[in-house]
């Protein structure tokens, strides 16, 4: 049983904040503890958990107490700190989030993933953050974040590497495709580990709908702002997932100059570039021509991938781009075994899908139709898979 967490964020999020809510939604702050003990930490930082008050609200309060010097790590070296967690799903969870960060610093930098030097990260106490948000998202079975109301400050900051912009440019490069807000003047909100966390999670605008709220919770943060409480509040919705969602781009060009051959080449080369899907539309243009209307569907970081093949291969001179949520019933392959021919069915929860290039692959091995060769398929898998969904 998976949980969805909602959040609002009305001063922002940050790694100490994710983890007060968590405990205020049931996590354990001892399992925390031994984990921190595991990686080699305990001598060097002490997990807090308090009744904390800011503003008009109190709820838990997480710090960490640091004893001895922090140091500047290499992505390289935190990830052989986590390799040391035998929680083998808290541990590939805390290399996700901090790869995500990772990831960011190395195009910003321009350098390799594993040569990204992290320094505010680097602080034990970071380290600590991303453990125990690791640890929250295992234990308490968080597979998707929702976002309702997500504040992210504005202005500078000074860091070590000098004067940036608040979001920091970690931070911008995670809230592409996320609406927020900027209001509060010169407090960076959204910290970028809580960014990474919230990636690592695919942390979407929750888009509305009814919902029902298992638990709810609140965390208090530390800094103190003039105009409002420093908190997060959350709030775990439980049930089986039988889909998963994410925020893609879709772009879109009308073309009514080229021919059926050219179009099909080119959502081909989308596909192979990386494209999540393609497809034409028929559509009659301003004047009066037919043509059609061009769509690829795309993961947000291929956007500029996918705009710039559309506009080099279709000579159209534009191209209109809008983010949108994509549900996906979540699948199966399995292999349906037919004297040394061997076909693939997609098995979803509602029904299954037979891989229409095996099926011709079959067919024309055999010398069939096509027909015949799906009678032969669905045939083997009732025997094969007898409790599988049937291919449609």
């Amino acid at each position: 049983m998976t949980s969805d967490l909602h959040l609002w964020c009305p001063s922002g999020l940050s790694g100490d904040m994710f983890a007060a809510l968590s405990f205020g939604l049931g996590l354990d702050i001892e399992l925390c503890r031994f984990l921190i003990d595991e990686i080699g930490l305990g001598e060097n930082i002490e997990l807090h958990l308090e009744d904390g008050v800011n503003g008009a609200f109190h709820g838990p309060k997480f710090s960490v107490i640091p004893h001895g010097e922090f140091s500047t790590r290499r992505f390289a070296d935190i990830l052989l700190l986590f390799e040391k967690i035998r929680r083998v799903d808290v541990a590939e969870m805390a290399k996700r989030i901090l790869s995500e960060l990772a990831a960011i610093e190395a195009k910003l930098h321009g350098s390799a993933i594993q040569e990204v030097t992290f320094h505010e990260v680097g602080a034990w106490d970071t380290i600590a953050d991303v453990v125990v948000a690791a640890t929250a998202i295992c234990e308490l079975s968080i597979s998707r974040v929702f976002l309702h109301y997500l504040e992210v400050g504005k202005g500078l900051r000074i860091t070590s590497h000098g004067a940036v912009t608040i979001p920091a440019p970690a931070t911008i490069e995670g809230l592409v495709g996320i609406e927020f807000h900027s209001s509060v003047e010169g407090k960076e909100l959204l910290t970028p580990t809580a960014m990474a966390i919230l990636e690592a999670l695919g942390a979407v605008n929750f888009g509305g709908g009814g919902i029902v709220l298992d638990k709810v919770a609140i965390g208090i943060g530390e800094m103190v702002l003039s105009d409002r409480s420093n908190h997060v509040r959350g709030g775990l919705c439980k049930g089986e997932r039988k889909t998963a969602e994410e925020r893609v781009v879709l772009i879109q060009t009308n073309l009514d100059d080229r021919s059926p051959e050219f179009v099909a080449s080119m959502l081909n080369e989308a596909l192979e570039a990386g494209a999540l899907d393609v497809w034409q539309v028929a559509m009659t243009g301003k004047k009066s021509r037919s043509g059609v209307v061009i769509n690829v569907l795309a993961r947000i970081e291929d956007q500029q991938i996918m705009e710039d093949l559309i506009l080099s291969r279709s000579g159209s001179l534009g191209v209109r781009s809008s983010f949108v949520d994509r549900r996906i019933l979540s699948r199966e392959i399995v292999v349906v075994d037919l004297s040394g021919d061997q076909v693939r069915v997609k098995v979803g929860p509602h029904n299954s899908k037979i891989e229409s290039d095996d099926l011709i692959a079959l067919a024309r091995g055999r010398s069939i139709s096509l027909l015949e060769a799906q009678r032969i398929v669905i045939k083997e898998f009732i025997r094969q898979f007898p409790d599988k969904n049937l291919p449609l």
